[in-house]
């Protein structure tokens, strides 16, 4: 980035006429005002010269991402399974949950490649509340006789499963806090 010498009266930015600046880019020379220029390690450049690329690490394609989706899903439900059938009978329900979390979390981070998203993030929270539903509803889909109709099962266990999420503030507390254990993970 060079500053115009001798001159007062400024240029006027190439991307934004109404706004006088006394910026070149330190490639091209072309006017650039504050909002335009880029820092890079030899100087202030415009959008153009600095080729600004994302960081690959940041870049996670379909493929990536289906198959976190299957390395989360696929812990979140044996995890969330064996969740609901061990921690209460040892009374470590609070101390699985938060290992579930980042069980899932580190899945969906295996699954893709390491690499770094918010949309990795989401699933990886979101498969965490997935594994306490499912956990809770294969409690009662293991309990309930089989007499009762295929189609009440279901919906008796997605209800059980979905209100365990709000009946108690310690519990909500772990909940949240396995989510965001899970999400760091993909950080």
């Amino acid at each position: 980035m060079s500053v115009e010498n001798g001159s007062s009266t400024g240029l006027r930015c190439a991307n934004h006429p109404e706004t006088v600046t006394y910026l070149r880019c330190s490639r091209c020379g072309k006017p650039i005002c504050p909002k335009c220029v880029v820092q890079t390690p030899v100087g202030g450049r415009c959008k153009e010269c600095a080729r600004v690329r994302r960081d690959p690490a940041l870049v996670v394609g379909s493929r990536l991402y289906l198959r976190a989706t299957a390395y989360g899903l696929g812990v979140a439900l044996v995890g969330g399974l064996l969740w609901s059938q061990v921690g209460d009978v040892f009374g470590l329900s609070g101390l699985l949950l938060i290992l579930l979390g980042y069980a899932v979390g580190e899945a969906v981070s295996r699954g893709a490649n390491r690499k770094v998203s918010r949309g990795l993030m989401v699933m990886a929270g979101g498969f965490t509340v997935l594994a306490v539903v499912a956990g809770r509803a294969a409690v009662v889909l293991t309990r309930l006789p089989d007499s009762v109709p295929l189609d009440v099962r279901l919906v008796m266990a997605l209800d059980y499963g979905l209100s365990g999420l709000f009946t108690g503030l310690f519990g909500l507390l772990l909940l949240v806090l396995a989510v965001v254990i899970a999400t760091s993970r993909v950080r």
